[in-house]
């Protein structure tokens, strides 16, 4: 947009990560974002294994090093230790 010489455009940096969503039949179970590219495949892997080899998703979204963000689906019934180790109702953020 013009301007003088030497002035920067304003500009946005966007940082896209990548995620996938898990569920059994209709049912959502969790959804999993990746840190990076390891983690993102870590969620394929999950989701491969079962495709290829058959059965479901574990009810209790597993530890992945890449993954820093695991979203669960709020039900009344839960509580804490449904959820695993270290994982919260709505989210958890690895640091």
């Amino acid at each position: 947009m013009g301007g003088s010489a030497g002035m920067v455009e304003p500009y946005v940096i966007l940082h896209i990560l990548p995620g996938m969503e898990y569920r059994n039949g209709d049912r959502l179970l969790y959804i999993g974002i990746g840190r990076n590219g390891n983690g993102f495949r870590e969620l394929n892997e999950l989701m491969t294994d079962v495709n290829v080899n058959g059965g479901t998703l574990p009810e209790v979204a597993p530890a992945f090093s890449g993954v820093f963000i695991w979203l669960f689906r709020y039900r009344q019934e839960n509580s804490c230790s449904d959820l695993g180790k270290g994982f919260a109702f709505i989210g958890r953020q690895y640091h």
